[in-house]
């Protein structure tokens, strides 16, 4: 009579250090998989907040390798972008050296920006580019400042919300979840 859920990282080595699911899963409803905060400020290069290439090869180990069954697993979407600060203003794409968080949004957090702002931002054009990556499956927006710094900030649209919307539908998970 109980529905018992879990959250657990995206991240491969933190499931295994960290989450037993092979033994949890006859107990749980479900697992909520935090499928964002891929990358961000503590890395050293830039990368996508939600990166698909990196959810598919992750939902591959636990399918495949750990054989948690499809309706077990729930795939989250992050409703906010990761900024991180560019080293060199002439890389400013993904893979690029960053050196720390880069813009920050109303609360508070160094790299954080919350999906309103950046909607605000793209409306009022407050960026240099704003591409989609289908590689990665998320935005990709850089913005600068008048001293020269230069941002790469990545987030999820309505259209790659949907690229990741479609991943679980086509692969008979339980579903998304915010």
């Amino acid at each position: 009579d109980w529905i018992i859920s879990v959250a657990t990282s995206i991240n491969p080595d933190t499931l295994k250090r960290g989450f037993d699911m092979v033994n949890m899963y006859p107990w749980v409803s479900f697992f909520n998989m935090m499928t964002y905060d891929i990358s961000g400020a503590w890395d050293s290069n830039a990368g996508s907040l939600t990166d698909m290439q990196y959810i598919t090869n992750t939902f591959d180990y636990i399918l495949h390798d750990l054989e948690i069954p499809r309706n077990k697993l729930v795939i989250g979407m992050a409703a906010y972008g990761r900024s991180m600060w560019l080293a060199d203003d002439k890389c400013t794409g993904f893979g690029c050296p960053i050196k720390g968080a880069g813009e920050t949004g109303c609360p508070g957090e160094p790299g954080f920006l919350p999906y309103f702002e950046l909607v605000d931002m793209m409306n009022n054009g407050n960026y240099d580019s704003l591409t989609t990556n289908y590689d990665t499956g998320s935005v990709e927006m850089i913005t600068g400042t008048s001293t020269g710094k230069k941002f790469y900030t990545t987030f999820d649209s309505t259209e790659t919300f949907n690229i990741k919307y479609q991943y679980a539908f086509a692969n008979c998970m339980r579903g998304i979840m915010w």
